[in-house]
This record gives structure tokens, sequence and C-alpha cells, in this order.
């Protein structure tokens, strides 16, 4: 629907590349922040209910944030690469189709293409 209203092809895989890694950081934001909660209870909570000791809370915020960097890049990547093929097909097929039901989605699959 895009193409046919005038977006390009990299337009569309800018947007897909954004999308993957604007979703990617928000699915590293909840996991960090309830990691982390759930570190805090365990750390202050639970083991000196059940164990009778406690421990030191360290944060590698420097050795991970190498790994985040790598995970967003990857996935926005990724993203790309699976809009690739969406994004080939042309304006009249994502518009009219060839005259069968479900052109756009096996075009845009790869089936029989």
């Amino acid at each position: 629907m895009l193409r046919h209203v005038g977006v390009t092809r990299r337009q569309i895989l800018s947007m897909l590349a954004l999308e993957g890694g604007l979703l990617t950081a928000l699915g590293m934001l909840v996991g960090f922040l309830l990691g982390w909660a759930i570190s805090l209870i365990l750390v202050f909570i639970v083991n000196p209910q059940s164990f009778h000791w406690t421990m030191e809370l360290q944060h590698a915020m420097a050795r991970t944030g190498g790994g985040w960097r790598c995970l967003l890049l990857l996935s926005a990547g990724a993203t790309a690469l699976a809009g690739r093929d969406c994004a080939r097909v042309s304006c009249r097929c994502a518009a009219f189709g060839n005259g069968r039901i479900g052109d756009v989605f096996f075009a845009a699959a790869g089936f029989g293409y």
C-alpha cells in the first residue's frame, strides 16, 4: 500500500529497520528493568530470609553496553533484510495484483515467484 502512494523502496526499508530497532530497544529496556527488579528482590529479600546471607550487587553496565549496541544493529539489519522482498513488489502488483487472490502475499513471501 505504501508503494502505491509513492513511498520508495529505500524509505520502506528505512522504516522497517527503524521499527525493528525501536521494538528491540523497548524490549531491551523492559527486560533490563524487570531483570534488575528481580535481582534486587533475590539479593536483598530472598537470600537473607532463605539462606541467612547476602551479597553485594554489582552492575556490569560497561560490559553489556557493547552487546546491547550489537543486538540493536543486528535486529535493525534483520528487519531490513526480511522486508527487502516485500519492498520489491511493484506498485501495480501492490495495488491490483495479477488478477489472483493473494498475489501480493505470495510475491512478498517469495512463493513461486
